[in-house]
């Protein structure tokens, strides 16, 4: 996770050499995204927003029995169909989530100094196991929680994403004074106002 994200931070850099950075991460891809805000803030920069798709940080957590890679090669079958896909994308999706799955398992994150927003998939989530205040210990700033009526693997889809997608444009409003990414990217730097 650590290199992972070292090496999104310095991909973003070449395209945005300054900040504020606004992050948003989905799953271990949520862990990823807080890593490389804990890089961007050790480096100097500001990261205005930062939020975590139903993403948690597991280290420490009792383990749970993983899928076995027979059963995420079927997941990635049926959650793929109709892309078209060859068998051999399908088995290299199939091994890049058992990476991630491991290397998340595996991974403490650092501490972020700012404001989390969190959106937790209602429908499935292991009450017991999984709360955004896990985040708590890795976050010294405001813990914002949203549930959203989906599963984990829906978060990405049209009805999550049309509760997600406003709740991310108020909340860069609030930071930004703006929703017009073209604003808010074109000097990486954030403007006032609106494009008109």
């Amino acid at each position: 996770m650590a290199d992972t994200a070292a090496a999104y931070v310095a991909r973003i850099r070449e395209v945005a050499p300054r900040g504020p950075y606004h992050l948003v991460g989905w799953s271990a891809g949520g862990l990823i995204a807080h890593e490389m805000a804990v890089l961007l803030q050790a480096a100097g920069e500001q990261v205005g927003l930062l939020a975590v798709l139903d993403g948690y940080p597991l280290a420490g957590l009792p383990p749970v029995a993983a899928p076995s890679p027979e059963e995420v090669a079927e997941a990635v079958r049926r959650e793929t169909a109709g892309l078209h896909l060859d068998a051999r994308i399908r088995d290299n999706l199939a091994a890049v989530y058992l990476g991630l799955a491991r290397a998340a398992r595996e991974f403490t994150p650092g501490v972020f100094h700012g404001e989390l927003l969190h959106f937790a998939a209602a429908h499935d989530r292991d009450q017991d196991r999984l709360d955004a205040e896990l985040w708590r210990p890795h976050v010294d700033g405001p813990l914002r929680r949203h549930d959203v009526a989906c599963g984990h693997e829906e978060m990405t889809r049209p009805q999550a994403l049309g509760v997600i997608g406003p709740a991310l444009s108020d909340r860069l409003r609030d930071i930004t004074g703006t929703t017009d990414i073209t604003d808010i990217t074109a000097s990486g730097q954030d403007t006032e106002g609106t494009r008109s």
